[in-house]
């Protein structure tokens, strides 16, 4: 389904009436974006948002070292990245491989990153953002196999639910609820736990990020701004929009850079990005890794 944040940008219409989505046209626009900036190289990440084979999750390794090690060592490394997230630990692995490669990290959200991508966002030393950008809370997304298809469920949706409905279950004196027998008997306890455990290790790699990166000056409110974004009761929605003013509340002014819609380096940012949307329209196609020289696709069968 098109993206409603696209579908009155004339740049996507135009982009959809060309023919063919050879990576030249967006290999180019990353020349011009590193023509603009001494010593900086891009690289992309844009995902088929919430398709369960678009999740963040191991076999990225594979693609994001072919990235760089096809654009090498640089001074600044800028990271463009679209996903309805993934895992956390798969997450903080980019991060760390892509600081193997650059002295500066910034991750450009042109749409949206949420999860597991917020977590790559606080590893980087700077987010760059706009009007149409958004991070969101951090707990992990579960797969979960339903009657209808594959399902993505939050972590912190697993676990309250069955905060929820222990409370529901016990009445005023204690004792179970005979009615609530059959559904305690059916609450899968190991997939409780694996979420509760997500939780708390989304909470450490965005505390260790933030501790040793955008907030090292106050370890404190790096605290509290891991716990909020990884327990997401602050938000009441895993799906919550942090916009670019409540991430630099969040993050510090001067860790979130903001750019107009009509910034000229923003235009570049936002076709590039509306380029590789477009290409990813193919239902066979869930990921796109491309660096100035290297383009990388990543089909699914899984609907």
């Amino acid at each position: 389904m098109p993206n409603p944040k696209l579908q009155n940008d004339p740049i996507y219409a135009r982009i959809l009436n060309e023919r063919g989505g050879a990576p030249i046209f967006r290999q180019n626009l990353m020349k011009d974006i590193q023509a603009k900036k001494k010593d900086t190289k891009i690289i992309t990440y844009i995902s088929k948002y919430g398709h369960p084979a678009a999740m963040i999750n191991h076999d990225d390794t594979k693609p994001v070292d072919d990235l760089l090690r096809s654009i090498g060592k640089t001074k600044n490394l800028e990271l463009m990245i679209h996903s309805s997230g993934g895992l956390s630990e798969n997450a903080k692995k980019i991060v760390k491989m892509c600081r193997q490669y650059c002295r500066k990290l910034m991750v450009i959200v042109p749409d949206a990153a949420k999860s597991a991508a917020t977590i790559l966002s606080l590893g980087a030393d700077k987010i760059i953002m706009s009007d149409s950008s958004e991070l969101g809370p951090i707990d992990p997304q579960f797969i979960i196999p339903t009657p209808q298809g594959m399902q993505v469920t939050p972590a912190w949706t697993i676990v309250r639910g069955f905060q929820e409905t222990i409370k529901d279950a016990v009445d005023e004196k204690g004792k179970i609820k005979i009615a609530y027998i059959p559904i305690l008997n059916n609450i899968d306890i190991a997939k409780v736990k694996e979420a509760k455990e997500a939780l708390e290790n989304a909470k450490r790699i965005a505390e260790e990020f933030l501790k040793n990166g955008m907030l090292k000056k106050n370890s404190k409110k790096a605290e509290t701004t891991a716990e909020d974004l990884a327990y997401a009761e602050k938000y009441t929605l895993h799906a919550h929009l942090i916009d670019w003013r409540e991430a630099k509340n969040l993050l510090g002014k001067n860790n979130v850079i903001y750019l107009k819609p009509d910034d000229e380096d923003w235009k570049l940012y936002w076709e590039l990005y509306v380029r590789s949307a477009a290409l990813l329209q193919n239902p066979a196609l869930v990921k796109l890794f491309e660096s100035e020289s290297n383009s990388i696709n990543i089909q699914s069968m899984v609907k």
